[in-house]
């Protein structure tokens, strides 16, 4: 159940937003923008619905294995960066994306769910006027994407244990998204490790299967 509740929480806040805002443009008789808010709303429920499923098979253990196709890695970030809205507009969070468009091999669903605790944990380590950079390069058939942020760094006591359950070097939380992400990465076939100059800019390194995009339909 915790699980579920840290999954969820994220979309649950971005479609109270959405409900706002359509309720607001209603009031308005701004027609137009209340339809694509509402639009995007039921995306989020049917996100929230994509979760859940998902969070079934990985809190079972699901032998078999996730079905992988090409994910569009940058709209991917732009999603997860939307979904994360109230939280990054609230610290005036910055995130920078390479301009070129990759494929990767993956599912959508959990490649977002990664992107969204990458992306939280570095809001939350930035108190305001937070830079999250995004780079990546190939290694052979592997690409490997590197999430920064401007903030303290990790902290040195906690490195051995932060990709373990319910670590966190916030004040208060309980420190899973790491670990879930850790676990959905793998299920993936790719990796997800910390990098640091230990006193500063924390970065958390994403490595996919590339995906020819002649794969992709």
């Amino acid at each position: 159940m915790t699980t579920l509740a840290h999954e969820i929480n994220q979309p649950l806040n971005a479609l109270s937003m959405y409900l706002f805002t359509a309720g607001r443009a209603i009031e308005q008789g701004q027609s137009g923008q209340a339809r694509n808010t509402l639009t995007k709303a039921e995306g989020l429920i049917n996100r929230i619905d994509a979760i859940i499923r998902s969070l079934r098979q990985f809190t079972r253990r699901a032998e078999l294995e996730t079905p992988l196709y090409p994910v569009d890695l940058r709209q991917t970030f732009v999603a997860a960066w939307e979904l994360l809205a109230m939280r990054h507009q609230s610290r005036q969070g910055a995130l920078s994306l390479p301009t070129d468009t990759v494929w990767v091999s993956g599912d959508e669903v959990r490649i977002q769910q990664v992107l969204v605790n990458v992306l939280a944990n570095a809001l939350d380590a930035c108190s305001h006027d937070a830079a999250i950079a995004v780079t990546w390069q190939t290694q052979g058939e592997a690409l490997e994407v590197y999430i920064a942020d401007n903030g303290p760094g990790w902290p040195v006591a906690l490195l051995p244990s932060l990709l373990k359950p319910f670590t966190t070097s916030k004040a208060v939380g309980l420190g899973i998204g790491l670990s879930i992400s850790v676990s959905l990465m793998a299920q993936m076939k790719g990796d997800l490790r910390l990098a640091s100059t230990l006193t500063r800019n924390a970065c958390v390194v994403l490595q996919f299967s590339v995906t020819d995009v002649d794969d992709v339909e």
